[in-house]
């Protein structure tokens, strides 16, 4: 492969291959394989805030001076955003200069889309020497691809229903599979929602010494800092962090999490709440930062998410709401959405979403919610330029996530 083009479009190619283990055994020998030069490893799982812990505890690293790599996911317009040094994207150059030596290994083990991608950014972090990582767990831990790594910390944000189908239908059986990335006396931070049993007995067998946040937050954001921020404290025993660049790192913030975006001094807000425990913080900061605020929500919902339990919490707050009808091939169906709202609920295409918010009224918050995988759409739509992966996949949908 010469190109980024035919780079991006056999990784594509992988996300209709098996997608799913029951062991990570073959991504750890693959890595193994590999023999990476060693760097510190930051490894975060949690249901809620441990893309925002990543953004917050990176961006302070990088203020400090440090050469930190991240690896984070899902993306919202190109699968680079995924893989960053200090803030800056994997270049499609380096694509395709690392990617060949993950498929050599490959040829040995069949790895799926996500592993590739995992190991692309481990061996991406090396070659360029990083002093540092931070490392996101995709799903649960414990049989995730990023638990090949042996981590220098580790940390778990949140423990809240989501991914049941994969996980669990019980907070016991999904904090078991998130307690898989808990090594031998490797520090530990947890969030203050982690107390589950299965999180305790890990911790116990493995003698890992622990750091709790504790305490109520009015948002996720102030929960997300206080994690960052322990997290950070134990970072300091070595590493050069000021105070001022860890005030300054907590405040960043991913794409798409409470992000508002400048249209005709209209108030749109996109957020990728995606489950009841991150709807209701959501709306609680809605109700604090927009009081007496009109509020049209535009709806969307991944599959294999509970659409039930997050239409019911959305038409509590709602005025109006919107489905949105977008073309990624991991969106439920509107009309499948739609059956599970009680009010009315339109069916609109991104365009048709950009001129209800244009014939708005003052005093109307107008909220895009619900799945990550429509945010690149309504950027496009309110003329925010991306850098768009979008080739023709085999189903026939037109863009790569």
């Amino acid at each position: 492969m010469k190109t980024y083009k035919e780079c991006n479009k056999f990784l594509q190619s992988l996300l209709f291959a098996r997608q799913s283990r029951m062991s990570v055994s073959e991504i750890k020998e693959t890595y193994e394989l590999l023999n990476l030069k060693k760097y510190p490893i930051i490894h975060v799982a949690g249901t809620n805030g441990k893309g925002s812990c990543v953004e917050k505890i990176s961006a302070a690293l990088t203020d400090a001076g440090y050469s930190c790599g991240q690896y984070s996911s899902p993306h919202v317009a190109t699968f680079r955003e995924r893989i960053r040094i200090s803030g800056q994207f994997i270049s499609e150059e380096d694509v395709v200069e690392f990617l060949p030596e993950i498929l050599e290994c490959r040829a040995q083990h069949p790895l799926t889309f996500f592993e590739v991608i995992t190991l692309l950014a481990l061996l991406y972090f090396s070659k360029k020497n990083v002093d540092v990582a931070i490392v996101e767990v995709g799903l649960g831990g414990r049989l995730d691809a990023t638990n090949c790594i042996d981590p220098y910390l580790t940390v778990i944000s949140s423990i809240s229903f989501d991914h049941q189908h994969l996980l669990g239908h019980t907070l016991e059986e999904i904090a078991f599979e998130k307690a898989g990335i808990i090594k031998h006396k490797v520090p530990l931070v947890l969030g203050p929602t982690v107390t589950q049993k299965s999180i305790e007995q890990k911790i116990k067998k493995e003698r890992a010494p622990v750091f709790r946040v504790r305490g109520e937050f009015n948002t996720y954001d102030e929960e997300n800092q206080a994690i960052a921020k322990e997290s950070l404290k134990f970072l300091q025993n070595d590493f050069k962090i000021s105070e001022t660049s860890i005030n300054k790192g907590v405040l960043q913030k991913p794409p798409c999490r409470f992000e508002k975006i400048p249209f005709f001094g209209k108030e749109v807000v996109l957020d990728m709440s995606h489950n009841e425990a991150g709807l209701r913080f959501l709306f609680k900061q809605v109700v604090c930062d927009y009081p007496n605020f009109r509020k049209v929500i535009f709806f969307s919902v991944s599959i294999g998410h509970d659409v039930e339990s997050m239409a019911s919490i959305i038409e509590k707050h709602a005025d109006e709401i919107y489905i949105i009808e977008g073309s990624h091939c991991r969106l439920n169906p509107a009309g499948e959405i739609q059956k599970q709202l009680k009010k009315n609920s339109p069916i609109v295409l991104p365009a048709q979403a950009r001129k209800r918010v244009e014939s708005g009224n003052e005093k109307t918050l107008y909220l895009f919610i619900g799945s990550i995988f429509i945010m690149s759409e309504m950027k496009q739509a309110f003329g925010i330029d991306s850098q768009e992966d979008s080739y023709s996949l085999p189903d026939g949908s037109a863009n790569f996530r």
